[in-house]
């Protein structure tokens, strides 16, 4: 992922994880047991962090855990969950427990290439690292970091430090926003499968010249803080002293602006700016899309805020030209439908690391999505489908058939509106104009 402007990257990385989910994922796995790591890239250029760990869903007569059809359905896993995360994270890795001879194996690396190109397929920056834990089955608690790239796939993976660290997911902070779109492109001489992606280009560089303001008014992210100077084992938090909610001429709000931790997300509101297409423009499409966002309140400088956002917008509009290809053939017609093309849901719990999102179509409805939830493994254990159907909220109004979502409630984020002027300023102008009219009444001017 991306590093905020003004930060630089150091050549060694180390690997953070949540020492709690560290905990449950080395108990609860078994023999053979493949999986994914969710959370934080090369954050900062110093680390790699990690905050859930999301079994693969296996067929219980798998023989070795690296064969063909394991990796393969790791890979469909990666994803699948890929469109449920918020921006601000990924999947970034998987995790194995099997014997200790299995890492430096051919397999270990078919494995990685298969889960790599699934990421890449899924909008993720090739030639990554990956990183890699590994529970050694003989000596359950023992668990390992590694890294692998594919710009050496075929070397084993090297090892990496590893640090736990207490109460990391109890540092997400979640935000929310309702950005409105209209974009326009040239396309002539494209068929509509091509016109699709120029317009989801042309999308994602409108999104990105949005202004994000909080509750408070402060601008969110406007330009990255200083330098950290506390090294690469420092916390690179960028905040400003006194922890306020105004705009600052180096970092934008202050991450400590935002203390409530999940299942809490902050509102943010996104201003359009003042732009007109081209007169030549072939392809159009306008509507609202749901962001939602993560950072890492204790690790992560201000800009990062603004980052997530834009980096869920690009996520969901590659996701929606997917289901219009699949849906409408690519028909460049249907354009205007590619941000309406799927229904946007959120889950935040108390009992999930992270916000999930995923989305509906016009034909689908909660039900459908709480189930694809449950079959990626990605909320806890004791869940039920009606207790998640109780929990979702819709980011956005539906495509079509809105009587087709009864159980769940319509909470979409705070959506900019006209300003009103206030009610003291309605007072004051309704007493001057009084006062007018009583003068010319006492001046004979309207007798």
């Amino acid at each position: 992922q991306s590093i905020c402007p003004g930060m630089a990257a150091a050549t060694r990385r180390v690997v953070l994880v949540d020492a709690d989910a560290l905990r449950a994922a080395s108990s609860a796995s078994a023999p053979n047991e493949l999986g994914l790591l969710v959370g934080r890239s090369a954050l900062g250029g110093t680390r790699d962090v990690i905050l859930s760990f999301a079994p693969t869903p296996l067929d219980t007569d798998a023989g070795a855990s690296l064969d063909e059809e394991s990796c393969s359905l790791l890979a469909s896993h990666a994803l699948q969950l890929s469109k449920m995360l918020p921006g601000g994270v990924s999947v970034i890795g998987m995790y194995v427990c099997a014997p200790a001879a299995v890492v430096s194996s051919p397999a270990m690396r078919t494995c990685l290439t298969e889960l790599d190109e699934a990421l890449v397929d899924a909008g993720e920056e090739p030639d990554q690292e990956r990183v890699v834990v590994h529970f050694d089955a003989a000596k359950k608690a023992a668990a390992r970091a590694l890294a692998w790239s594919a710009a050496s796939a075929a070397d084993a993976p090297r090892s990496r430090d590893m640090r736990e660290q207490k109460a990391l997911c109890a540092d997400v902070r979640a935000f929310s926003c309702a950005l409105p779109l209209t974009v326009a492109a040239q396309a002539e001489g494209k068929d509509g499968i091509e016109a699709l992606h120029v317009l989801a280009d042309a999308a994602q560089r409108a999104a990105a010249a949005h202004t994000f303001v909080d509750a408070r008014g402060g601008v969110v992210g406007v330009a990255a803080p200083p330098a950290p100077t506390g090294g690469a084992g420092g916390k690179a938090s960028g905040k400003k002293k006194g922890g306020g909610g105004g705009s600052g001429g180096s970092g934008g709000t202050a991450l400590d602006a935002y203390p409530d931790a999940l299942p809490h997300v902050h509102r943010i509101t996104a201003l359009s700016p003042l732009s007109r297409p081209s007169s030549g423009s072939r392809v159009r499409a306008m509507g609202t899309l749901g962001l939602v966002g993560v950072v890492l309140g204790g690790l992560e400088p201000p800009c990062a805020v603004r980052m997530a956002l834009i980096d869920d917008a690009r996520r969901t509009i590659r996701h929606r030209i997917q289901v219009l290809e699949e849906e409408e053939e690519g028909d460049v017609k249907k354009s205007a439908k590619v941000l309406q093309a799927a229904r946007r849901a959120l889950l935040v719990r108390a009992d999930t690391a992270l916000p999930l999102v995923d989305y509906a179509t016009a034909a689908e409805g909660g039900e459908d999505v709480v189930a694809r939830w449950m079959e990626a493994g990605v909320v806890s254990q004791g869940a039920t489908s009606d207790s998640l159907l109780t929990s979702l909220l819709w980011l956005e109004e539906a495509p079509s058939r809105p009587s087709a979502l009864k159980r769940t409630e319509t909470v979409p984020p705070s959506t900019p509106t006209k300003a009103m002027p206030p009610l003291g300023v309605l007072i004051a102008v309704i007493m001057a104009l009084i006062a007018v009219v009583m003068g010319l009444v006492l001046k004979g001017g309207l007798l």
